[in-house]
């Protein structure tokens, strides 16, 4: 695609944007914002960031909102989500700024503030060290920085209000998009009726286009024996050793989906068992499986609706052939990604891109979901641009890279300077 090249305005500070995303990076990074169910001992939830960025953003001269997902919303979506999910004292936040006479256009930058588990990280998952041009900590990469690029790139435009700009901006850091919560916090953001003529997110991949990411389905499969005594030739089946069966077979299961067309399929969970002493009695294994936005055109098309349906029925046939008592219980199903933004919105987004760096983004397909599939579902113009650091999300040791930080701090702040009119 063809793209005008420009020159990064100066009435931005863009050295100063770079500085503030690294500072508001680190000090959200410090914050225990780990989801509730992520299964760690004592996760923080999403308050905490939710009112250090609050502050910021009253600085810098918004007008923010608090509400929470109310407890039917993804009914209200006709989404397949976990039963009786809390968003209690999980507040979305989101901060509005008015340019001019706000006549231009209305412009959203979105990512999420839960983070994944601590457990098994490497080092500590709230210091924000600083060592080898990186931040590490739970978080860094998914979605810190890019909330941190977001707000830093925001503020800039404040200090340019005699520039001529004319429009609204609305930043928005939501909830629960990790950890099954298949973006809830962007559901109850649309459901209050937000809407925009441009829906950026912040998540993903760090100065890369993301024009697709893939949808997921995740099944918990339950076997229950009646257990005993271990040394007792009476005692029931073992839970246990049926499960290592249904485990081979989800093996199984993942190399067909690699050769068919390459997606994932991950056992995250295997637990039995309490003691030697006693033979187990129940199992559980969790199981997600990806796929991709053309496998779930085709579910629409049979029947099953947009989605991951045609995967359901194909996964529990092949666990049922290796125990056909377990149970299989769906919990969710996030749905695939496609950009809608049109082609010279996003030759500006590549502009400014060029303007910073020297050369076009790519773009590209992520492997991974992304909340942003609600927007686009919702007929709102979006596309994807984060700060992350690829490969880093929910590693043991995870960093973002700072100047690719800094570098998605101030295309944004280009991006946005030009889409309200600074040309």
């Amino acid at each position: 695609m063809l793209f005008e090249p420009m020159e990064p305005d100066l009435d931005l500070d863009l050295e100063r944007v770079a500085g503030e995303a690294t500072e508001i990076c680190r000090r959200l990074v410090r914050l225990n914002t780990v989801n509730p169910y992520s299964g760690d001992s004592h996760p923080g939830g999403e308050r905490a960031g939710q009112d250090y960025l609050e502050r910021l953003w009253h600085e810098a001269g918004g007008r923010t909102e608090r509400f929470e997902p109310p407890e039917n919303i993804y009914s209200r979506f006709g989404a397949l989500g976990p039963k009786d999910r809390s968003w209690r004292g999980r507040p979305v936040l989101t901060g509005e700024w008015l340019f001019g006479a706000g006549t231009g256009p209305r412009l959203l930058l979105f990512g999420h503030m839960d983070t994944v588990g601590t457990t098994g990280m490497t080092g500590a998952p709230f210091s924000a060290e600083l060592r080898d041009g990186k931040i590490y900590g739970r978080g860094s990469s998914d979605c810190k920085a890019g909330l941190a690029a977001g707000t830093a790139a925001v503020r800039a435009l404040t200090r340019a209000a005699g520039a001529g700009l004319n429009g609204t901006v609305v930043l928005v850091s939501t909830v629960d998009e990790e950890c099954d919560g298949i973006g809830a916090g962007v559901m109850a953001l649309l459901d209050r009726g937000y809407r925009a003529d441009v829906a950026l997110s912040l998540d993903g991949p760090g100065l890369q286009i993301t024009e697709e990411a893939g949808g997921v389905i995740t099944a918990s499969i339950v076997l229950e024996s009646s257990g005993g005594h271990a040394a007792s030739a009476a005692a029931g089946l073992s839970a246990l050793e049926r499960a290592l069966k249904v485990a081979q077979a989800v093996q199984e299961f993942k190399a067909l989906r690699r050769e068919y067309n390459g997606c994932a399929v991950n056992l995250g969970v295997f637990q039995s068992g309490t003691h030697p002493a006693q033979v187990p009695n129940r199992a559980l294994l969790g199981v997600n499986i990806s796929y991709t936005y053309a496998e779930a055109l085709e579910a629409e098309k049979a029947g099953y609706g947009f989605g991951g349906g045609l995967l359901r029925p194909l996964f529990e046939e092949q666990v049922k052939k290796a125990d056909g008592g377990a149970e299989v219980r769906w919990v969710k199903d996030g749905l695939p990604f496609r950009a809608t933004l049109d082609e010279e919105k996003v030759g500006k987004l590549m502009a400014a891109h060029a303007a910073i760096l020297g050369r076009p983004p790519e773009r590209s397909r992520l492997a991974g979901w992304t909340d942003a599939c609600w927007m686009a579902r919702a007929g709102i113009p979006t596309i994807a641009y984060g700060a992350g650091t690829p490969g880093q999300a929910h590693t043991p040791d995870e960093y973002v890279d700072i100047k690719q930080l800094n570098n998605c701090a101030k295309v944004l702040a280009v991006f946005l300077y030009n889409m309200l009119g600074k040309v």
